[in-house]
């Protein structure tokens, strides 16, 4: 089995840290709304800021 670069296993720990559960294959632009906005926070995280400020459109997207 070949081994998985590291940023791509940082990527998926984001992913699923963030809650996204759909395919890491499907691209950005093709991902429903809800998953887009996961997959941004995701992306935001991978900077390692100190501080994350979030407005009321990522609240939850909808889970409970």
């Amino acid at each position: 089995m070949p081994t998985v670069h590291p940023q791509v296993q940082k990527a998926r720990a984001l992913l699923s840290y963030v809650g996204y559960t759909g395919s890491v294959r499907r691209l950005a632009g093709d991902l429903p709304h809800n998953d887009k906005r996961l997959l941004e926070i995701a992306r935001a995280l991978a900077l390692r800021p100190s501080i994350l400020m979030l407005d009321g459109a990522t609240n939850g997207g909808g889970r409970s």
